[in-house]
């Protein structure tokens, strides 16, 4: 998955053909390929993947939710590579875990879907700013918007910043799926609503009839879930055309470009649905 916005790094196209941002690449370990073994890997919903990984090397594990690297598989003798967004990290275990969508008739996903505790593969790299560092530093709130397995980064994010006692800031994921049967990370994530510094709202397009919980797309939604975006900082991961819509009605609006930060899992070069930018335009006006 590749990092939109991140601050003061310059671009790389990697080998798989992606253009992400770098963070230094000025020791071996940013770019050298580095030998991880897997601690788990498991189905936590409908076509999503848990993997955990621990690092075998002693070079430094700078891995923050947020960044992005390579994860590097042999196959028959050819090495597929593909960037991931990491999730959570680990440093006393030396573990990352990444959040991932199987894709039917895909390379490398249904492949990765199939390694077990033990196996061997490397990663390569470490991309993107943190999403910790990309809060402007002047926002009183945060607001995650995110769709399919973009609830990753985020919810590992919303974890490392209340397990900081100094961190007073309010943190929203409003995360959008089809059905309840996609939807990962439930249980971490209604623990995390313990702490009144955070709420989760969760969305289905298509939830069954039993479901009694906020029904639509999130771009349908967000206006149902915020009374005022004044000072809020809005990260939104995952499919790129949400993401176009949200960055055109919110900027439709006057909401700070400087506040709005994203990551584009796919879709990147859809572009926005007019009327869907109108129609959040005309629900967020007078928000900020």
């Amino acid at each position: 998955m590749v990092g939109e916005d991140s601050g003061n790094c310059a671009w790389l196209a990697t080998p798989d053909g992606i253009l992400c941002y770098v963070m230094g690449m000025s020791e071996p370990w940013e770019s050298q390929p580095r030998p991880a073994r897997v601690v788990e890997n498991r189905l936590i919903a409908r076509g999503s993947c848990w993997l955990s990984l621990r690092i075998e090397d002693e070079w430094p594990l700078p891995y923050r939710p947020g960044t992005i690297t390579s994860v590097l598989l042999e196959v028959g003798g050819h090495r597929l590579r593909h960037p991931y967004t990491v999730c959570a990290v680990d440093p006393e275990s030396r573990e990352i875990a990444l959040l991932f969508r199987v894709i039917q008739g895909g390379n490398m996903t249904p492949l990765l879907s199939q390694l077990g505790a033990g196996n061997e593969l490397a990663i390569a790299g470490i991309f993107a700013t943190p999403i910790a560092a990309l809060i402007r530093p002047e926002a009183t709130s945060v607001l995650g918007i995110s769709t399919g397995t973009g609830i990753g980064p985020l919810a590992g994010f919303a974890r490392e910043a209340l397990l900081d006692p100094d961190w007073t800031r309010p943190i929203t994921l409003l995360s959008g799926f089809r059905a309840e049967v996609d939807v990962p990370l439930a249980p971490q994530l209604e623990a995390m609503e313990e702490d009144p510094r955070f709420c989760w709202q969760l969305c289905l397009s298509q939830g069954s009839e039993s479901w009694e919980g906020l029904r639509g797309r999130v771009t349908a939604v967000l206006p149902k879930v915020v009374e005022s975006l004044r000072a809020v900082h809005l990260h939104l991961v995952g499919n790129g055309k949400m993401i176009s819509e949200l960055r055109a009605g919110l900027l439709k609006v006057g909401f700070p470009s400087e506040f709005l930060t994203s990551e584009t899992y796919y879709n990147r070069n859809v572009p926005p649905d007019p009327q869907v930018v109108q129609q959040l335009a005309e629900a967020l006006r007078g928000r900020l």
